[in-house]
């Protein structure tokens, strides 16, 4: 095959023509995607190449894909937490973290910044008398 990136992209709504249907049945697609079919394709590809011992991006020259299939394949659980909308969680996030006092937010950035250091050793007991926000936190 002398150009498998040409063949993909003039073949690639023909090659993944049912995996719309097979989506539809997947709680972890990706927001506003409206071809997210073609990236799963993509993945599924990628697969079947890879059982070769051969890659997709490296040995074939074909795009990569833009969203991680693997990471909730075969796991519905896992699948339905990761569908959520990233913007929302965002502005909650924001709304939430300028109403902490001080002494909350203290602890949030210490907290963060040993997750984001070494998040395997992160290990945190947090005591607090009634009332005082932990659970907020």
């Amino acid at each position: 095959m002398a150009d498998p990136s040409a063949l993909w992209t003039r073949f690639r709504d023909h090659i993944c023509d049912d995996l719309p249907r097979v989506l539809s049945r997947r709680a972890d697609l990706p927001s506003r995607e409206s071809d997210a079919y073609l990236d799963y394709g993509l993945f599924l590809v990628g697969g079947l190449l890879a059982d070769q011992g051969k890659s997709a991006a490296a040995d074939f020259q074909l795009p990569l894909c833009r969203f991680d299939w693997g990471r909730a394949e075969g796991n519905e659980l896992l699948a339905a937490e990761l569908l959520y909308d990233r913007d929302s969680e965002e502005m909650q996030f924001q709304e939430s973290h300028s109403k902490l006092n001080a002494n909350q937010a203290a602890a949030f950035t210490a907290i963060t910044a040993v997750i984001a250091a070494d998040p395997r050793r992160a290990c945190f007991f947090l005591q607090g008398l009634a009332g005082t926000g932990k659970t907020f936190l």
